[in-house]
């Protein structure tokens, strides 16, 4: 600890512009990609594409739920010198939508009117009807657009998740573009030294400023001091375009404690994860789904009632029930209808006159289209499995190449550690020697300043590593 204490102190003194290796001055990590990441208007957008997603499932679910609506109907109040009248015509309706497509009307008009001798209620033709379907694809229909817009829900989630990692990488790469810059800072600084240190050596050896070597080491001099300022300015412009994107400030003294991060497999992952996979096989699925919904039968019924009647000296009206029947099947369509219309008198016998209707319709048109629809749907599957196939070649392909990526990474770690280790004791010890009076100056400097080359190696690696993790979390989804 002592040794790294006294490296620290050299280091402050020496380049003026790091900040201690014990990093006093470092920020978070989290915190400033949450900074970086809040500032994107893209994510923004996805944002809220994934409410504009989660509403639309909502209304779906509203569309299936119990629906009824009531009306009063128009209504009037009339009134004159020989007597009143009051008209009245409410509604109800009333579907379910999970009950294959059932409804139910109810309408009630009816009026009353009364004058000095007589009152008369009559009703104006109350009815009341419903319909449903015995067999259909209406139902899978709506579980299939649930799915899809479920399905919508979760890809904008997901599509959030990969522009925050998207943006995670690009913070890694504007840090990893301002530690290269920092590192060539000390070493141009270094190198000024350097040459100061032998320009001071020329001059104390008795070489006048007009001598050839002397005036040699002074060009250089200056060459090391414009490779300073040119890196210097290099980091200025990197750190204002990554303060931007932060909505922060920083100085040149910036500094950040990379975490620590253990390097992932790419076979820590299912392969059903794969986002190819995952996403050729979720087409499969649902359109798979839609192609088994069957449109060849269908059947539905429907029924009724209504009246219309008076009482009074002359009461009158009549009742009519009625049924019907349709059924569909590859281009034909049938239909059958009973209704029975019962009129009555006060002064006649009820009479009733039935009705049946028929109907028919062939189409061989639709037949055909649909024999050509079912072979496309037999070659889209074929495209659909060979797609699900090509994920699978290529998620081998992508676990050798990440698998490659990983051993290199451990290496680059290994051999960044040991170096760390190995330049730190060394320049501990040039420091004590330094001090003992043993080495000079420059001895002492370049030992520092390997040692910081190895740091800043280490950082860069683990910067790469985050990256690599980025890039393996990227192929899959949750």
């Amino acid at each position: 600890m002592k040794a790294k204490f006294f490296l620290c102190a050299a280091l402050v003194v020496l380049t003026g512009t790091f900040c201690s290796i014990n990093q006093l001055c470092a920020l978070d990590y989290h915190s400033l990609l949450a900074a970086y990441q809040a500032n994107d208007i893209q994510l923004q957008q996805l944002e809220i594409r994934l409410e504009q997603a989660e509403l639309s499932v909502k209304k779906l679910n509203l569309q299936n739920e119990l629906t009824y609506t009531a009306s009063s109907g128009r209504s009037s109040v009339s009134a004159g010198t020989d007597g009143f009248s009051i008209s009245v015509s409410p509604s109800a309706t009333v579907s379910l939508a999970d009950e294959r497509n059932t409804t139910v009307s109810v309408n009630a008009p009816f009026s009353f009117s009364a004058n000095d001798n007589t009152s008369t209620f009559r009703v104006n033709g109350l009815g009341a009807s419903f319909s449903m379907d015995i067999i259909s694809s209406s139902n899978d229909q709506k579980s299939l657009s649930l799915q899809k817009a479920e399905r919508s829900v979760l890809e904008a989630e997901r599509n959030i998740a990969a522009r925050k990692m998207t943006l995670e990488n690009s913070f890694l790469s504007q840090l990893k573009t301002i530690f290269t810059d920092k590192k060539n800072v000390y070493d141009a600084n270094s190198s000024l030294e350097d040459s100061r240190i032998s320009l001071e050596s020329l001059k104390a050896k008795g070489y006048s400023e007009t001598s050839a070597s002397y005036r040699t080491q002074s060009l250089s001099y200056k060459s090391a001091e414009h490779k300073l300022e040119k890196a210097k300015r290099t980091l200025q412009d990197d750190l204002q375009l990554f303060s931007a994107k932060c909505g922060m400030t920083f100085s040149e003294d910036f500094d950040l404690t990379i975490p620590d991060e253990k390097l992932l497999s790419f076979s820590d992952f299912a392969q059903e994860s794969y986002k190819s996979i995952e996403s050729s096989a979720w087409t499969n699925y649902i359109n798979s789904l839609e192609r088994g919904i069957s449109s060849d039968l269908s059947v539905s019924v429907n029924g009724g009632y209504s009246f219309s009647g008076s009482t009074g000296s002359n009461g009158s009206g009549s009742h009519t029930p009625d049924a019907g029947i349709s059924v569909s099947y590859k281009g034909i369509t049938a239909t059958a209808g009973l209704s029975l219309p019962m009129t009555f008198s006060d002064r006649a016998d009820p009479k009733i006159n039935p009705t049946i209707s028929l109907s028919f319709s062939y189409s061989p048109k639709t037949e055909k289209n649909n024999a050509l629809t079912k072979e496309q749907n037999q070659l889209v599957e074929e495209s659909e499995l060979l797609s699900i196939q090509e994920a699978v070649a290529s998620y081998r392909e992508a676990l050798v190449s990440y698998d490659t990526q990983k051993e290199t990474l451990e290496w680059e770690l290994s051999r960044c550690e040991e170096e760390v280790s190995l330049y730190e004791s060394l320049a501990a010890d040039y420091e004590s020697w330094f001090n003992q009076g043993l080495v000079s100056q420059s001895d002492r400097r370049r030992a520092l300043s390997n040692y910081e080359n190895a740091v800043a190696s280490q950082r860069l690696a683990k910067i790469n590593v985050l990256s690599y993790n980025i890039s393996v979390r990227s192929q899959f989804v949750e």
